[in-house]
């Protein structure tokens, strides 16, 4: 048997954050497999524990509560080793950043709006603040969010421009947690 590139022991817990659609999941699934860590993404953890797709979540409840059922859920996640893909506006609550800080490293996963907006379109997941996408005021509505954010996450440890793949993720990882 192979042996693991990284102990899980001694990993810290690694939060991909960015824009919906940026590959957070897919990515980090694939980046997680090639470091032999586990992968946790939050927004189906949330899913499971409420019993409740997040759009389902945010009619209900609404926004905010979402966002403070985020908070709590990954408070009680902690510590973990490993990749935890996290929502796309996780880290626009103020709240969540001391924790993410003391428990791992953040790396922004830095994908172009106009590419965000091309899979958020081919996407078979449903998001609560991106429906209608054909739209126009709908889209100039989201490239706003999208703007409005960047400064939340450019607070990260770490970028990645895109184009990026899991096997170049994989190995920025592993170089951000060895150094």
């Amino acid at each position: 048997m192979e042996k693991p590139l990284i102990s899980q022991k001694t990993t810290p817990t690694i939060f991909l954050l960015g824009f919906m659609a940026s590959g957070k999941s897919s990515y980090g699934r694939k980046a997680a497999k090639r470091l032999d860590l586990p992968f946790i993404d939050l927004d189906v953890m949330i899913e499971e524990e409420m019993g409740m797709n997040i759009p389902k979540i945010f009619l209900k409840h609404g926004e905010r509560a979402f966002r403070a059922i985020e908070f709590e859920t990954l408070s009680n996640l902690l510590p973990q080793p490993g990749i935890i893909s996290l929502g796309g506006g996780t880290v626009c609550n103020q709240e969540i950043w001391p924790l993410l800080k003391a428990h791992g490293l953040t790396v922004f996963l830095d994908m172009p709006f106009e590419q965000c907006l091309g899979r958020l379109r081919t996407s078979k997941k449903a998001r609560p603040l991106a429906s209608n996408l054909e739209d126009k005021s709908a889209i100039d509505k989201l490239r706003k969010l999208y703007e409005t954010r960047q400064d939340d996450y450019n607070l990260a440890d770490h970028k990645v421009d895109f184009p990026y793949d899991h096997k170049a993720l994989a190995k920025s990882l592993f170089s951000w947690i060895k150094a």
